[in-house]
């Protein structure tokens, strides 16, 4: 009787068993791309040339200031949120970059040269993802805004050069991305987009020089900008 009921017991222990084993094994499985909300902090234009003036010296007679419709990167802080459901998330963030700088130049001349830059935007999107264990490739369209501002200043013994100029843009933007998951709650990633803006602004100039009455000048332009970037994008996601 006791040799009878040994195997009956081991029999059901292994039965009640299998399921507690099984279940370890499934909960110690690590999940990806499962929290309902991320908080993004990047670096756009990582690979621009920032150290580019916005202006052109023409032959030492005086200073061009780019056209507003031209593009120059810039070196930005994006900052962002996303909300997400199984199949993709609500995107939402802000732009922001500023820039400040001064020349005096090296032959002995008392002309200084002064630059500030100010920039802000905001956008607002949904993408759609797949998620691969570690990797989530995401695909998507954003709505953008943004204001820049920039002025130049540039002075001498004989002479005061002031020009402002700002546009304001809104966007279009398709995109595609990828993430690599560190751990369920920390991942890097990067983006790329095509950028479709219409481009609005304003455009002032003012001189005082010795001897001659002030002069000033004013301009509007509009138009529309394409371009793919960012130069460089790498961004860190909190997921919780």
């Amino acid at each position: 009787m006791k040799n009878s009921i040994f195997p009956i017991v081991l029999l059901i222990a292994f039965t009640f068993s299998t399921p507690c084993i099984s279940f370890s094994q499934d909960t110690g499985k690590k999940e990806f791309n499962t929290q309902k909300t991320e908080f993004n902090i990047a670096v756009t234009n990582l690979f621009a040339k920032n150290n580019l003036w916005p202006y052109y010296y023409l032959d030492g007679s005086g200073d061009y200031i780019y056209s507003i419709l031209d593009y120059y990167p810039r070196t930005k802080l994006v900052v962002g949120l996303k909300f997400h459901n199984p199949k993709g998330a609500v995107r939402l963030g802000t732009t922001f970059h500023f820039s400040s700088k001064k020349h005096e130049n090296d032959d002995g001349s008392d002309v200084v040269q002064k630059y500030k830059e100010l920039e802000t935007g905001l956008y607002l999107g949904y993408e759609w993802h797949s998620t691969f264990n570690r990797v989530n490739i995401y695909y998507g369209l954003d709505v953008s805004s943004k204001y820049l501002k920039y002025k130049y200043t540039s002075e001498n013994q004989y002479s005061n050069s002031e020009y402002n100029n700002s546009e304001f843009t809104v966007g279009i933007n398709p995109l595609v991305g990828v993430n690599f998951f560190i751990t369920p709650h920390l991942s890097v990633g990067t983006e790329v987009k095509f950028m479709l803006e219409y481009v609005s602004g304003k455009y002032k100039s003012e001189t005082l020089q010795i001897g001659q009455p002030p002069s000033s000048s004013e301009a509007k332009n509009s138009g529309f900008r394409t371009r793919f970037g960012p130069l460089g994008f790498l961004s860190i996601n909190i997921h919780f």
